[in-house]
């Protein structure tokens, strides 16, 4: 995975105004962030909406809720209820998972109060 600085502006596969979230493992003052114990929950519906599949990634695969998951292979679009979105790749929340990766506040603030993945919005 190539490395973007997190909340800066997204130009992996082409331009977009999204802010880059957990391209590379980042520690920083991201690890004293403490996460809703409901961000997991919340953050995980968004691997139903997959964007920018490739191959070759570093596939990695976890149970969540009884459910495999495969990560390594796409992205993620979140947005905040003022309209920023971030993009981030779908191996980030099994990075979090983890412990080996904390998304900024604003990012985690998106995810608990921003629209819902399946809404139209």
């Amino acid at each position: 995975m190539e490395f973007y600085k997190d909340l800066t502006y997204y130009s992996h596969f082409h331009y977009e105004r999204a802010k880059n979230i957990g391209f590379g493992k980042q520690f920083s003052e991201n690890e004293k962030c403490q996460l809703n114990p409901f961000f997991l929950e919340k953050v995980i519906k968004y691997l139903e909406f997959p964007l920018n599949t490739t191959r070759g990634g570093n596939m990695r695969t976890k149970e969540i809720n009884g459910v495999p998951y495969t990560f390594g292979f796409s992205e993620i679009r979140v947005i905040n209820s003022k309209g920023t979105v971030y993009a981030a790749p779908d191996e980030m929340i099994a990075n979090v998972m983890d412990g080996e990766y904390f998304p900024p506040q604003e990012f985690v603030d998106a995810v608990m109060y921003g629209p819902d993945p399946k809404s139209e919005l």
